[in-house]
């Protein structure tokens, strides 16, 4: 599905503004960027595949990830038989960390890469699975939407996508009352935030779909069976 595919709809709840073919497919665009970076569709998932350097504790942030959502090691290195996860730490935690060289057991983010420690001793597979961010393509000497940029929204987001872009089109045309009808559509009402959720919060993405499924680990409760004074 590409943004040019929307903007019939979103223009006619807009009213039917021929003129403003360019403007609704900036203010789709506009909607698209939002929603998918701040909720982990899972039409925006993927998933990298690299290896470590010996004695290179730095890696490139995969270039479209909006977030790293798990990171695996494959050990041995020559022929990995288990995947443990890398359990993410802050830069402030590993820089505590001196730079010995072992088998990797942390990362933490930094600007553009990521850092590991142990320093990898190894060259070791990594399995990166992200959220990507949202990628808008622009008409060639301008900061309008291309149309024919693909947008990647599960099918039953794509009508809230289409509020959300009504909602820029009556706020950038300045009809406030309309905006604020919608808002409160998608957003919900502000005085009454239980009784009228709105669409976003209403709306459940499979992540929530499938949380009841989830396996936790449980750790035992140890009742004591005589009293100790």
């Amino acid at each position: 599905m590409t943004i040019a595919d929307r903007v019939p709809i979103v223009r006619g709840l807009l009213g039917g503004r021929e003129d403003k073919d360019q403007e609704i497919a900036n203010w789709i665009g506009n909607s698209y960027l939002s929603l998918g970076s701040s909720l982990p569709f899972e039409t925006l998932e993927d998933t990298l595949e690299p290896f470590t350097s010996f004695g290179v504790d730095n890696y490139p942030y995969p270039p479209t990830a909006r977030a790293i959502k798990s990171i695996v090691i494959g050990i041995p290195a020559a022929n990995p038989q288990t995947f443990p996860p890398l359990i993410k730490k802050n830069m402030q935690l590993l820089d505590r960390y001196g730079p010995q060289p072992g088998v990797p057991s942390l990362w933490a983010p930094w600007s553009n890469l990521f850092y590991l420690r142990q320093v990898p001793n190894d060259s070791y597979l990594l399995i990166i699975r992200f959220w990507i961010k949202p990628q808008i393509a622009r008409l060639t000497g301008s900061q309008n939407v291309d149309p024919t940029t693909v947008i990647f929204v599960p099918d039953d987001w794509i009508e809230i996508l289409d509020y959300a872009a009504q909602l820029r089109g009556y706020m950038d045309l300045q009809e406030f009352d309309k905006a604020q009808v919608i808002r409160t559509l998608l957003y919900g009402d502000p005085a009454n935030i239980k009784r009228v959720p709105g669409l976003i919060k209403a709306n459940l993405r499979r992540i929530q779909a499938e949380q009841e499924t989830n396996q936790y680990g449980l750790r035992p409760r140890i009742r004591r069976y005589a009293h100790v004074p």
